[in-house]
């Protein structure tokens, strides 16, 4: 599924484009508030949008398996893992930064991969994202239900497999 990221000092969007075309708008880049979800379409068609608000956050210590919509501040002794959600909608959102001494694994599930520019993950379970830097921080938007991801910002340096 095609999909653009623009932005600007006061907000990027995320356009997805499919049988219909949503838009997300975060504002300010950074921030987990989706300000607008839009649709373009006829009205009933596939790929509803996500639900405007905030994410929830979570301080996570240990290894999880991750929710669609969340934000996590990554907060552990050891490599922390962090797998897809098994279940999400075309432009569920998720946020991940590390604190401190941490780092973290994004980790995928049977059948899901992740966009990064150019690059992609493996397909399936050997397919990772790992940061390598202290304050690393990812974005992930889900380009297709339950499967495909696309990294929509991020800072840092990844290990990308």
């Amino acid at each position: 599924m095609p999909y653009t990221v623009t932005s600007s000092p006061e907000q990027y969007q995320v356009i997805l484009r499919s049988e219909t075309t949503q838009v997300v708008t975060v504002s300010p880049p950074g921030n987990a508030e989706i300000i607008t979800v839009g649709e373009q379409g006829p009205p009933g068609a596939p790929g509803a949008p996500a639900t405007g608000g905030r994410l929830s956050w979570q301080t996570v210590t240990d290894s999880i398996s991750m929710q669609a919509n969340t934000g996590y501040l990554v907060n552990s002794l050891t490599l922390a893992t962090l797998l897809l959600p098994a279940t999400s909608q075309v432009g569920d959102l998720i946020q991940i930064a590390s604190l401190e001494n941490s780092l973290f694994r994004v980790a995928q599930r049977v059948g899901q991969a992740i966009r990064f520019g150019t690059l992609g993950t493996q397909t399936g379970i050997l397919g990772r994202i790992d940061s390598t830097a202290l304050g690393d921080r990812l974005d992930l938007i889900c380009i297709q239900a339950d499967l495909r991801w696309a990294i929509a910002q991020c800072q840092g340096h990844f290990e990308i497999s």
